[in-house]
């Protein structure tokens, strides 16, 4: 007997959101920057926040941050998402900030301003940006074999 995993949901893709699913499934992490004043903007919009100028471009981001905050879920709410599972808002390192899932990680590793490196991750052929904890730097130091 054969279970079939549930769908996940997908989100709403709209006029302003389209181009930055299309860099996701091509696994580019892309934010608009409004060429009116150089503002970064993360959800896409149709205006800029600061100067409602509606000309912008792409720009690709490192997807380094560190988390800003985060949820982690115990209820499980939906049948594609087996608990728990963690949620962050996580602030890129080039300022604007994301809510996504927080992966490959102990809730209770989980601090405010820690690390957190982008990742990918694909459902039912749909791609999602999602975050781990970084690793720490001090851990690639080269021991001293003296």
């Amino acid at each position: 007997m054969s279970t079939v995993e549930p769908t996940r949901p997908r989100p709403t893709i709209g006029v302003d959101s389209a181009p930055f699913w299309e860099y996701v499934a091509r696994r580019e992490l892309r934010v608009q920057r409004c060429t009116g004043c150089g503002a970064l903007r993360l959800p896409p919009g149709p205006v800029c926040r600061r100067c409602w100028s509606d000309d912008h471009v792409w720009i690709p981001v490192s997807g380094r941050g560190v988390l800003h905050s985060w949820v982690t879920f115990h209820r499980q709410y939906h049948p594609a998402f087996p608990v728990p599972y963690t949620i962050g808002l996580v602030e890129l390192a080039e300022g604007p900030r994301i809510e996504a899932p927080i992966v490959e990680t102990n809730p209770k590793d989980l601090a405010w301003r820690r690390a957190v490196e982008l990742v990918w991750q694909e459902h039912d052929g749909f791609v999602v940006p999602a975050f781990r904890i970084a690793p720490d730097p001090a851990d690639d130091t080269p021991e001293d074999d003296a």
